[in-house]
């Protein structure tokens, strides 16, 4: 990477604004100026006051359309070229600091003479032309500018390019981000949720059954070994995605406060789309839709508590786990089977959609209390894993899986009636 000092005049950059790409993919995430931000730029312009330098990647032989791309000063470049359009004025307190007085507070560009509008084209503007660099060059300079701060996670994985770089964005750009989560894209936070989506997806197609790690590193791993993806793949997963984000947008409201942190999207996805999957109901959206919400009070409620009024351990385990390893697989498994302990406590009508056998170990749960906690024959108290979830009417000759199907039997009980659960 070679860094090459120039000059470029306002005209110039006028003239070569066509040509220059203001949002090119590895770009950081900024927030727009204020009208105040603008026109304080401008006037510190106008009185030759010292402004930050513009780096711009050199892309002049290459052949694409641009012939460069802002790197950092997509602002000040945005807010130059919106002046020069007229776009706004100068501040009402705009003060010339030379010997004349050319132009007046509240002035636009338009409104200027010939003279001052050429003048102000004249004025220079202190480039960085970053020549022979690759993207992970930028990514190098980047952590070296905005005041050092260092780059996050998602904003160095954007700049490893490829096709897995730029299906996260894409999936970015789906109505769930915009309207359902409560908070911004700032500094790529979407990007980020985006990459944990699409990587339990991925997991899914590769044949996993559970949730997979979305760390660092396996985020990390995931965008570098899909640069390059084939079409069928690349164009799967995106649909499985999408359409599965679709389906959330019903489920959640506008700005929903299951989603008001960046550690929750991914979480409800797996719960939501598992509940979805394993359960049915001729109302099952409806149910998932009071689901999330009646959770989350039910956890309010549950912290007001005190250890003498009963408070739940699930609720706090949930708490717990929802404050330490959020990307962890085993913590997402456990906060998973918390939700679903609470589904089906709350849907103990609701129909297993797997015709198998055995009751999954949230169904006990729920089979164990609705029984309150005995042996539904003997009565005797029985601890969690010492219960047997049996069938009331035998499986072997029909009998479904269902909770409106099963009894908590104690293994005596469900030996000496000769029934397997």
């Amino acid at each position: 990477m070679i860094c090459v000092s120039d000059r470029f005049s306002i005209g110039k950059i006028l003239v070569e604004s066509k040509r220059i790409d203001m949002a090119p993919s590895y770009q950081r995430e900024s927030g727009a100026w204020s009208a105040d931000k603008k026109k304080l730029f401008i006037d510190s312009l106008i009185n030759g006051f010292d402004i930050p330098k513009v780096y711009l990647h050199d892309l002049r032989g290459q052949g694409g359309a641009y012939q460069y791309a802002a790197v950092d000063g997509k602002q000040r470049l945005s807010t130059l070229l919106e002046f020069l359009a007229g776009g706004f004025p100068l501040s009402d307190d705009f003060v010339y600091l030379g010997d004349d007085d050319p132009v007046s507070a509240g002035q636009k560009y338009t409104e200027f003479s010939e003279m001052w509008r050429e003048t102000f084209k004249s004025i220079l503007i202190d480039i960085v032309l970053i020549q022979q660099a690759d993207e992970q060059d930028i990514e190098d300079l980047f952590s070296r500018l905005n005041n050092g701060e260092p780059l996050n996670a998602a904003e160095k994985r954007n700049a490893f390019g490829g096709d897995m770089a730029q299906l996260v964005r894409e999936i970015a750009t789906h109505k769930f981000f915009e309207k359902k989560l409560a908070f911004g894209n700032k500094r790529y936070s979407h990007y980020e949720v985006a990459a944990k989506l699409l990587r339990l997806e991925k997991s899914r197609m590769d044949g996993g059954s559970g949730p997979c790690d979305l760390k660092k590193k396996f985020l990390d791993s995931m965008v570098k070994d899909n640069k390059k993806m084939g079409a069928t793949e690349r164009q799967t997963l995106y649909q499985n995605c999408a359409k599965n984000l679709d389906y959330l947008c019903k489920i959640f409201e506008d700005r929903d406060q299951n989603l008001s942190k960046q550690s929750n999207p991914q979480m409800v996805y797996f719960t939501a789309l598992g509940l979805k999957s394993d359960y049915n109901a001729a109302d099952i959206d409806g149910r998932l839709q009071e689901f999330f919400p009646a959770f989350s009070a039910a956890r309010v409620e549950n912290n007001q508590k005190t250890e003498e009024e009963g408070r739940d351990y699930d609720l706090q385990e949930f708490g717990r786990l929802a404050q330490q390893g959020t990307n962890d697989s085993n913590s997402m498994r456990e906060r998973d089977s918390i939700y679903r302990k609470f589904f089906l406590r709350w849907n103990d009508d609701i129909e297993i959609r797997d015709k198998k056998r055995l009751f999954r170990d949230e169904e006990r749960y729920v089979i164990w209390l609705k029984a309150g906690k005995k042996c539904e024959k003997c009565a005797a108290s029985l601890a969690f894993d010492d219960m047997e979830a049996d069938h009331v009417e035998k499986w072997a000759i029909g009998g479904s899986t269902l909770l409106s199907n099963a009894r908590c039997l104690c293994v005596n009980c469900n030996r000496s009636d000769n029934k397997v659960a």
